[in-house]
């Protein structure tokens, strides 16, 4: 009751003037808001404790699905509408037989059983905690935790002739259900004529079972959810070393067990999808899945039937119950898996601008297949156009998948340019085949291509383009006409399952009760309200009930065309009951009974309950607001109706401030509600932010809070976009590098500290023992797209990344280290994935060093600005006297190099992170005063080499020693970073120029070298190697990034080539690449036996994007650490202070 509370007051508060009047009711309100909300609390902490853990069971929920109809039958001759419908109204009088079946009088009386509803129809119970046997609590938002059960209301806004057409429908899955579960309950199917018992089709998985679940559930008949919990077993897949099918166990079983698990709400189910989902997971490489897999055995292959390539359809149809199984498991792999191919076909695009694809996929290349292919949205290529827009409605339509609507508009387009063709013998329009090359057309449809009639519809309801609208939907109906056409130009009322044009000709006379069509009849109906629709699927039901119907089910027919010779083929497939049945049903049905703007059928009629309708509200991320968290969709609320005013509008801090309060109060209650041992946790959860909060007073206006309200969404990798070959080639060569490297470590040192590159030795304990090479290289693995390797990095971050080893054996632990690498990996691995699990790990590793600090966050920077710099110059001195708090001024030196280097480096990347802010002004000041100090006092020409480097600076005697380490070959990257945005053009341009001849003295260091490597310490002039190890450092490389990034000129990417192909020739070894001593001589030259975790995380990295477009990973959205992690940034530097 709270949000309509909360959006009173936020427009009472601009609405109306700020009298004193006024002021005083909203004091008033805002006093009863209080109160209300302390006595919730109040109330909810004084029930017993079992109260808040108590979970109902099914049969309490839900009492009236306990049974069905019995089995209704009829000689097949006799059928017709009367009869239909008298058996339908004799089957409610009718007890039903069974332990399985407890009579269920009438589909109103079931509604009118139904529990207590909440004004959202939802059941109000408590919530189901799981047992640790089932699945552990997901680790992020569960969207529907909170949603309830569906309750099916089925007659509701239906008129008699309705009714009655939907009781005869349930009546025949009923007797399709009674004829499985008598003979072949458990098993894949049963034989429709024989009553055989088809134990494994798709692997002895009770796929018919399973696959009905949510027909059932919609029709309100017989329950299978025990068979579920106790019988249904993965542990047998592959053992008789048969493989099964990713793609029907995914769209038939996983979405079956997802969807009764959003329609009931049943945790036994969600238990059961994550088991089969981590099944599934081996299955995918390299952005797809392999068609064919064996569990047990854990090989993959593609059909050979195909020429091992894969298809359209099944590559692109799995990414809608990935998604799902992510969102209601916690774990985001799924969805990562999934949508990797939708990277795959951003980056090869439509076949020549059609926005049309192959229906062939080329495994090795990871290309669409040119050649011997063809183009359809028939078999082979229908339902990735559909999940297009499918996985798009449901994501919520948020702007971080608008590429898959604008792909689905696309296809469209291509659909009606080079696919739609009218057959005028016929008055028919159809979509032919097209083969490629030659785009040569083939006037064929077949029968699952008739589920775009249906596809169109859906997509017309939130397109914003009225034009398109109408031709979208004009398209559909006349497709939709060719569909029907298909059944009642037959003799039996049947469709074929392919035709040929002109003339409806049979090329292929089965009716294997496909779904399509009625499919697409109950979108239309449910998009026009046309009771053309209606009618139109009520004559093929009639059809079907005629002629497929036997004594154990309903049977493919064979021969459509003769209805003297037609035979029922002893096969009834799955989707019969999930699909064709449900889709009867529905289509019957008033359009608010599972809506289509709550659910999303999956391409098996599986209805996912939509992100949107789980969250009434768009969750955002809102810790832009300086100086407080927010924890609640009511504080998210608050600030959203902020942005439903114009401009001039802005809410007064008080009401922003009552809402964040209030919500917060419900989310304590809301933590205590779902989980009974938060509150130990909360603690932590609720803990103040470390940082300084600004003191400027929070304006919430609708340009502010798109800008610094914006929500986080996960980093999805997209190297190849906006890169030639050329560079894709070279992106390729440095993945399998990292491939290389993180194989050595993973095979020999997996969870360890370092791998031995040379030896293979396990280094346990470098760093602490907290597996440092592993979370150093998380981000790289995520970046470079290496999904398989990044899953299995995230399961030992959950299940063996411990601290609480740290200093037991009396060791103590670098904090620099530890936080630029651990903690830094960590952080950057969470901004990027948004997996909730390395941010708790985050924390955890912070708590524990907290207590290194003597003073909180940005404590040492107060100390900068009391201290000021040595002599003004803008440098510092590289040791600090912990005792006295102040720098030292004897016997130390000012370097921008080893020691003093990255204090610099964050002076403008703090400032950067922060948005720019006002308040880390000074950090800015800070760097311009210190670059400015650079160029006086350290920046020196050495003439003969006509090389500039930068000195080191003894003091006091300020005497310069003319050497430069390759620590400090950070500057010209950093300089080139600092130039972006500079509004002082002339210190931009002096920067600028002074990293290209930093940067041309860096990269000399390797050229001047025979190996092609850079030593670790140089003397001017002649460039004198001091230090001949090249310990595969990042620097140079980093900084060639940030040039190429700034500069646009290509020749720091060609440098950053060269450099990469002398590291592979000369520092690669068996288990990784080591450091390389003496670099200056080839004769001398060898391999060190030490990879530091540096060489994953920073250098290959960079490497990495060097080759890559600016916009990835950009520049103006995240900022990375000395250790290379990419950290978001807080706000976009447009909406600076």
């Amino acid at each position: 009751m709270f949000h309509p509370l909360l959006q009173f007051l936020c427009l009472l508060g601009n609405g109306m003037a700020p009298t004193s009047k006024v002021r005083v009711q909203l004091f008033v309100c805002c006093l009863v808001l209080f109160v209300l909300a302390q006595g919730y609390i109040l109330r909810r902490l004084s029930v017993e404790p079992k109260a808040l853990t108590t979970s109902s069971s099914h049969d309490d929920v839900i009492p009236h699905l306990r049974g069905g109809l019995a089995a209704v039958t009829s000689p097949v001759s006799e059928l017709n509408d009367e009869a239909i419908e008298n058996q339908a109204r004799d089957a409610t009088a009718r007890p039903s037989e069974g332990p399985w079946h407890v009579g269920v009088p009438s589909i109103s009386q079931a509604a009118t059983s139904s529990p207590l509803l909440n004004e959202h129809d939802q059941v109000e119970t408590t919530p189901t905690t799981p047992t640790s046997s089932q699945t552990s609590s997901p680790t992020s938002r569960n969207p529907t935790a909170a949603v309830g059960a569906f309750v099916p209301h089925p007659d509701v806004g239906v008129d008699d002739v309705q009714r009655s057409r939907m009781l005869a429908i349930r009546s025949a899955m009923q007797h399709a259900w009674s004829g499985y579960e008598t003979h072949a309950f458990g098993a894949d199917e049963v034989g429709p004529v024989s009553g055989d018992r088809k134990q494994d089709v798709w692997g002895g998985l009770g796929v018919t079972l399973v696959d009905a679940l949510d027909t059932l559930y919609i029709m309100g008949m017989a329950r299978a959810r025990d068979w579920v919990e106790m019988e249904l077993d993965f542990t047998h897949l592959g053992k008789d070393g048969d493989n099964i099918s990713v793609f029907e166990i995914t769209i038939r079983e996983l979405g079956g067990l997802l969807s009764a698990y959003d329609l009931s709400g049943d945790d036994a189910f969600r238990a059961r999808a994550v088991e089969l989902g981590d099944l599934l997971l081996p299955a995918f490489a390299n952005g797809i899945f392999y068609t064919q897999f064996n569990v047990f055995k854990q090989t993959k292959t593609m059909n050979g039937w195909t020429g091992y390539r894969g298809l359209l359809a099944d590559l692109g149809t799995l990414q809608l119950e990935l998604r799902r199984l992510s969102d209601v498991s916690g774990n985001p792999i799924y969805a990562e898996r999934g949508d990797a191919f939708y990277d795959i076909v951003q980056r090869e695009g439509s076949y020549e601008h059609t926005g049309l694809f192959p229906v062939h996929f080329e495994v090795e290349s990871g290309t669409f297949s040119m050649t011997n292919s063809l183009i359809t949205i028939g078999a082979l290529g229908d339902s990735f156009y559909e999940y297009l827009l499918k996985v798009w409605l449901y994501s919520g339509q948020r702007q971080s998948d608008a590429f898959l609507r604008d792909l689905y508009n696309d296809a469209v387009q291509g659909i009606e340019t080079s696919l739609l063709r009218y057959s005028k013998p016929d008055d028919a329009y159809y979509l032919q085949e097209v083969t490629i090359p030659g785009f040569s057309g083939q006037p064929k449809q077949d029968h699952l291509l008739c589920f775009v009639p249906g596809m169109l519809a859906l997509g017309t309801l939130t397109d914003t383009d009225p034009a398109r609208v109408v031709k979208h939907l004009d398209m559909a109906k006349k497709l939709m006409k060719t569909c029907y056409n298909l059944y009642s130009r037959q003799p039996t009322g049947l469709a074929p399952d392919i035709v040929m044009f002109p003339g409806f000709a049979v090329a292929d006379s089965r009716y294997r009760l496909r779904p399509e069509t009625v499919e697409s009849l109950m979108y239309l109906y449910r998009v026009t309200k046309d009771p053309m629709y209606q009618d139109w699927g009520w004559q093929i039901f009639k059809a079907i009930e005629k002629h497929a119907k036997t004594s154990f089910g309903y049977g493919a027919v064979l021969n459509v065309d003769s209805a003297a010779a037609s035979h029922v083929e002893d096969k009834m497939e799955s989707f019969f009951l999930a699909e064709t049945l449900k889709y009867h049903y529905l289509l019957q049905s008033a359009p608010s009974f599972v809506p289509l703007d709550k659910f999303v059928f999956n391409t098996e009629a599986h209805p996912f309950r939509t992100l949107a309708s789980c969250y009434p509200v768009d969750w955002v991320d809102l810790t832009g607001i300086t100086g407080l968290t927010v924890n609640s969709k009511a504080q998210r609320r608050a600030v959203e109706l902020s942005m439903q005013f114009p401009n001039r509008l802005k809410i007064p801090l008080v009401l922003v401030l009552v809402a964040l309060f209030v919500g917060l109060q419900i989310y304590i209650v809301s933590r205590l509600d779902i989980s009974p041992t938060a509150g130990p946790s909360f603690d932590a959860f609720s803990r103040p932010r470390r940082w300084k909060p600004s003191p400027s007073p929070i304006v919430v206006t609708e340009k502010s809070a798109a800008a610094n309200f914006a929500p986080r969404q996960k980093f999805i990798p997209l190297p190849h976009e906006g890169v030639d070959e050329t560079q894709i080639a070279r992106q390729d060569a440095i993945r399998r590098a990292m491939q290389h490297a993180w194989s050595g470590y993973e095979t020999r040192a997996f969870g360890a500290d370092e791998v031995a590159p040379v030896s293979g030795e396990r280094r346990q304990n470098v760093w602490g023992g907290i597996g440092v090479t592993l979370v150093d290289s998380l981000d790289t693995l995520y970046i470079m797209g290496m999904h398989d390797e990044f899953q299995r990095a995230r399961d030992w971050v959950a299940n063996e990344l411990e601290f609480s080893h740290l200093g037991r054996d009396g060791d103590t632990i670098s904090v620099f280290e530890v936080i630029i690498r651990e903690l830094g990996g960590l952080l950057s691995a969470y901004d990027l994935s948004q997996d909730n699990l390395f941010k708790a790990k985050a924390v955890e590793l912070a708590d524990l060093l907290l207590p290194a600090y003597e003073d909180q966050g940005d404590a040492f920077y107060d100390v900068i600005q009391r201290e000021g710099s040595y002599e003004h110059t803008g440098l510092f001195p590289v040791h600090f006297e912990p005792d006295s708090g102040t720098f030292s001024r004897s016997d130390t030196f000012v370097t921008i190099g080893a020691l003093g280097d990255s204090f610099y480096e964050y002076l403008l990347k703090v400032w950067l992170y922060s948005g720019k802010r006002a308040d880390d002004l000074f950090l800015r000041q800070l760097y311009d005063d210190a670059v400015a100090g650079m160029e006086k006092h350290l920046y020196v020409h050495s003439v003969p080499d006509d090389a500039y480097f930068l000195q080191e600076l003894r003091i006091p005697q300020m005497e310069g020693t003319p050497q430069q380490d390759h620590l400090l070959c950070f500057v010209p990257g950093m300089l080139a970073l600092g130039s972006v945005g500079e509004p002082n053009a002339t210190k931009a341009a002096v920067h600028l120029d002074m990293a290209t001849k930093l940067m041309h003295t860096c990269v000399s260091y390797y050229t001047r070298q025979p190996t092609g490597l850079a030593p670790d310490l140089m003397h001017f002039p002649g460039f004198d190697v001091l230090s001949s190890i090249y310990k595969l450092r990042p620097e140079t490389v980093e900084s060639l990034m940030y040039m190429y990034r700034v500069t646009h000129d290509p020749i720091y990417r060609e440098w950053g080539w060269a450099m990469f192909e002398a590291i592979e020739q000369h520092a690669k070894t068996t288990f990784g690449y080591g450091a390389v001593r003496n670099v200056h001589n080839l004769t001398d030259a060898f391999i060190e036996d030490k990879m530091e975790s540096f060489f994953l995380a920073e250098t290959l990295k960079y490497h990495y994007l060097l080759q890559s477009a600016p916009s990835f990973v950009p520049l103006d959205q995240y900022v990375f650490n000395t250790e290379a992690h990419p950290l978001r940034m807080n706000r976009s530097p447009a909406t600076t202070n």
